[in-house]
């Protein structure tokens, strides 16, 4: 779901959180900080009392770096040496994202589960540079886009003692081997999603297995939606 939500209480926010969760309409803090409190207090609320902690997945998606351009002071202050206004915002949320990251690996290690603990790390598109002032150099394109800017995006994994340190992988990926390779790692059997009976699981495959279909939309770009299902047109 492409939703564009301030980064701090406001009523268009309001408006879409009351859909899911009434308790957020309470949120007073700059959203990415309030994302890493709850993400770091979700993590510490699953160990048990004096044992192990649980199996858990957090699936921590920001709205920084997205417009609407907006951070605190006190991120937009790291960087004075930046005369643009609203690149230093930009810049200010990007150091907000980092420290919420920071945040939660540092609950994780405390807690001893980094060995246990497998992280992905990725964006979904490359940057709108006219909107935001993003860079996505040397690469051409931006978001929206199929040139490389628009769709090369940066990804870390990490797994302490299992995947070793300081690895390039220069096979392409996508999305939907990140679920395929959780699910492997967590030891579920994922053979029956699998149409071709092999461990491997190539997103286009996944998708047509859980009854998508592909259309077409202008300028060349396939997208995937499920079957039965209209697609939105938009009105004109």
């Amino acid at each position: 779901m492409a939703v564009e939500v301030d980064h701090f209480p406001a009523s268009d926010f309001d408006d879409w959180a009351s859909t899911y969760d009434q308790s957020v309409l309470d949120e007073k803090e700059y959203l990415t900080d309030a994302f890493a409190r709850e993400a770091v207090d979700f993590i510490a609320r699953n160990r048990k009392q004096g044992g192990p902690s649980r199996p858990f997945f957090v699936y921590f998606a920001f709205n920084a770096v997205h417009a609407p351009l907006e951070a605190t002071r006190q991120y937009e202050a790291r960087f004075p040496h930046i005369s643009d206004p609203k690149r230093k915002t930009y810049a200010g949320m990007l150091s907000a994202l980092d420290e919420a990251v920071g945040r939660v690996m540092t609950k994780v290690r405390e807690l001893g589960e980094e060995e246990n603990t497998l992280v992905f790390f990725y964006s979904d598109n490359g940057g709108p540079t006219p909107q935001t002032t993003s860079r996505n150099d040397p690469l051409r394109g931006f978001k929206g886009q199929l040139f490389e800017g628009g769709i090369r995006v940066p990804f870390v994994m990490q797994w302490k003692g299992v995947i070793p340190a300081g690895q390039v992988y220069r096979e392409m990926i996508m999305g939907f081997d990140y679920h395929a390779t959780a699910l492997a790692a967590a030891g579920v059997p994922i053979l029956t999603l699998c149409l071709s009976g092999h461990r491997s699981l190539p997103g286009t495959r996944w998708l047509r297995a859980r009854g998508y279909e592909a259309y077409s939309l202008e300028g060349g770009l396939i997208a995937w939606k499920k079957a039965g299902f209209e697609l939105n047109q938009p009105v004109s």
